[in-house]
């Protein structure tokens, strides 16, 4: 509503009002009562009916187009299948990469078997080199033991080889000066005997102590020499051990990048068909079965006939009654006697300039908010997106 037109509307009120008052100058003696009735207070905009929701399909991928299933003007379902691409290369590649999948699987199987059984292996040459080690511990105790006595026996033949010396000395000293009845040259005698059967004593064990000796020494260079054996059988063990944990981690990335690729083969699978979004009708098929399309080809045009928005402008001096989820009475110019009801779902925060060519800047003309309206569409209507409508919109 202009500015101006508010001010010729008071000015022809005051006029009417005091044409009223004046009459033929009789006073008027009776009263009468009148019952003021309260209607709802609207604010009216114009504009043009659009389909709120629609869509273009796109294929995914690229490829042949196999199958277009609709045509311009069929009525389609929610997840219905509009149109299919030749999906033969991509099903092969998706066997594949299923072919692939298994066998790395079975390639992953593998390595786990012989990770388990190096594990095996290594546990076994641990255990058969522990009694080893024992023996080898046990013998270099011997050894050393054995060593041992065979020093002590040494010193013993020392001393019992020294005593006998002396004793041999002290007799021979005795039996110089002595006579063969003289009692010490007997003591001497039995001395020098004594010493003499120590020393053979000491002698014995001497080389007892040398035989025990040389048997520790045979027992430990035996069990070096089992070590030694051992030794490599372990340390093999480790170095399969170690072969079968890179095979295993070769084995599950390669697991791991086969089932990336089964993946992607499953996902460009999916990209062969077009669905439809939402119920709705198709407004038009750019393509035919056969033709070669990309990713940005568009395929179908589809949009929803049972819910629309219509799209108004409202000038300043009202815009600020509207709040969003208000009803509104909408008139169809094309069909009079249609009458719907929709809600308010958006007013715009920007103003829009005046329809029209505007050939002088004028400060005091009045700009207009967009203001949309969400209504649905009757079935079988013949109301079609394009068609103006006014809308009332009930502010109170």
């Amino acid at each position: 509503m202009k500015k101006r037109g508010t001010i010729g509307i008071l000015l022809l009120g005051l006029i009417l009002i005091m044409a009223t008052a004046c009459g033929d100058g009789k006073e008027e003696t009776n009263q009468q009562l009148v019952e003021v009735v309260h209607g709802d207070l609207t604010v009216s905009g114009r504009g043009n009916i659009y389909a709120s929701n629609e869509a273009r399909g796109f294929f995914g991928t690229s490829g042949m187009i196999d199958k277009i299933f609709v045509d311009e003007g069929d009525e389609v379902a929610k997840g219905e299948v509009l149109a299919e691409l030749d999906a033969a290369p991509l099903e092969l590649a998706l066997i594949q990469a299923q072919a692939t999948l298994a066998q790395a699987q079975a390639t992953l199987a593998q390595a786990q078997a012989t990770l388990a059984q190096a594990e095996v292996a290594r546990i076994q040459a641990q255990i058969a080199q522990a009694p080893v080690q024992a023996d080898l511990a046990q013998a270099q105790v011997t050894l050393i033991q054995a060593q041992a006595s065979r020093t002590q026996a040494q010193v013993a033949f020392n001393m019992a080889e020294d005593n006998l010396e002396d004793a041999y000395d002290l007799y021979r000293r005795l039996k110089r000066w002595l006579s063969r009845n003289d009692s010490k040259l007997e003591d001497a005698e039995i001395a020098f005997e004594i010493a003499e059967l120590e020393f053979e004593v000491a002698e014995t064990q001497l080389v007892a102590a040398d035989l025990q000796l040389e048997t520790a020494e045979l027992e430990f260079e035996v069990a070096e020499t089992q070590l030694t054996v051992v030794e490599p059988q372990l340390e093999a063990a480790n170095l399969q051990l170690e072969a079968a944990n890179l095979q295993l981690e070769a084995a599950d990335l390669q697991v791991e990048a086969v089932e990336r690729a089964l993946e992607e083969a499953q996902k460009q699978l999916d990209k062969v068909t077009i669905t439809a979004p939402f119920d709705g009708v198709v407004v038009s098929v750019d393509v035919d079965e056969g033709d070669i399309v990309s990713t940005t080809t568009p395929i179908v045009y589809l949009i929803d006939l049972k819910h629309m928005e219509l799209i108004v402008r409202i000038d300043e001096l009202d815009i600020a009654k509207v709040k969003t989820e208000q009803k509104v009475m909408i008139s169809v110019d094309a069909l009079p006697e249609a009458k719907l009801e929709g809600q308010v779902t958006f007013i715009s925060p920007v103003a829009r300039e005046p329809v029209g060519v505007v050939l002088f800047e004028d400060e005091d003309e009045e700009k207009s908010y967009e203001v949309k309206i969400d209504f649905d569409i009757p079935e079988n209507s013949p109301i079609r997106a394009g068609m103006s409508a006014t809308a009332e919109i009930i502010v109170e």
